[in-house]
């Protein structure tokens, strides 16, 4: 593995990277979350365990900004993202995945992420024909990222193989590695 992934966070720096207060969701009359509050610090592993029925996903739901609390707040590297959509949440630094991987049809795993970078300009039919130069370079350095970033999860070897016929295990991997690729050459949301 690359020193970039065995190095971790910047443990020298004693700060909350993720703080949740008071957070609350109700669906009609069933509260799944009453007051949670909890923080995150750099450089630690965090776990939120208990039965099914807890509010556990409830939780991941509101933090991540797929469902909007009912009370509380959420920081990220102390912004608030209270109520923000998930894509903006992840702009403050704050990604998620899913438990269970969704699977690319048609695509190989080296496709798979080359979707993972947002406002690619070949996403554009305009500038397909008035930037060809721009596509051609925006999709080169995209290319070079995902096959930096395959091999830092040393899973390089998997590139050309159909991302339906690897295993559940690798398959998460992927996302991994998914969620955390640069937002390739125009990253404004």
């Amino acid at each position: 593995m690359s020193e970039t992934l065995t190095t971790g966070a910047n443990r020298e720096k004693d700060d909350t990277v993720l703080e949740v207060e008071g957070l609350r969701k109700a669906f009609g009359g069933l509260v799944a979350t009453d007051d949670a509050s909890f923080a995150v610090e750099r450089g630690t592993i965090t776990a939120l365990i208990g039965p099914n029925g807890a509010g556990k996903s409830t939780i991941f739901n509101l933090v991540s900004g797929f469902y909007e609390p009912d009370a509380g707040t959420v920081r990220v590297n102390g912004t608030d993202v209270t109520g923000m959509e998930p894509h903006e949440v992840a702009t403050e630094g704050l990604i998620r995945t899913f438990q269970t991987p969704r699977k690319l049809e048609g695509m190989t795993v080296r496709e798979a992420m080359l979707v993972g970078p947002r406002n690619q300009p070949g996403e554009s039919l305009v500038k397909l024909f008035t930037s060809p130069e721009e596509v051609r370079e925006a999709e080169a350095h995209n290319l070079s990222e995902v096959e930096r970033i395959l091999e830092e999860f040393e899973i390089d070897h998997l590139a050309t193989q159909p991302a339906t016929q690897i295993s559940g295990g690798q398959m998460k991997l992927v996302e991994l590695a998914r969620a955390l690729e640069p937002d390739g050459v125009v990253a404004d949301i």
